[in-house]
């Protein structure tokens, strides 16, 4: 709120009869406005931190399920390698045994 010319002359001609009221009144206002912006500024940083912290376990939990994943992954291609391998394995043993069956026979 802005004081107008007309609201200036009017506290002017009350300086001279209530200096001490007016000073204290300002003093009070100049107080009430320094409490105030301490407490928003109290209210800013307690944001800040707990912004910062949420975004901190917001990092942590995606890296830790990325790796959850990247460890599924692996375990997961590791078996099927492996379930290749013994299929593979398997069809040569079949090979060799028919052939060593068919030697045998003949």
């Amino acid at each position: 709120m802005i004081i107008t010319e007309i609201q200036k002359k009017e506290i002017e001609q009350l300086i001279p009869e209530h200096t001490e009221a007016l000073v204290a009144y300002g003093a009070d206002m100049y107080r009430r406005g320094l409490i105030t912006g301490a407490v928003w500024l109290a209210i800013g940083v307690g944001c800040g931190f707990v912004i910062t912290g949420l975004k901190e376990i917001y990092k942590y939990q995606k890296s830790k399920k990325e790796n959850e994943e990247r460890v599924l992954t692996r375990a997961l291609s590791s078996c099927m390698e492996r379930r290749s391998r013994w299929k593979t394995n398997r069809i040569l043993f079949l090979r060799v045994l028919t052939i060593r069956m068919g030697i045998f026979l003949c």
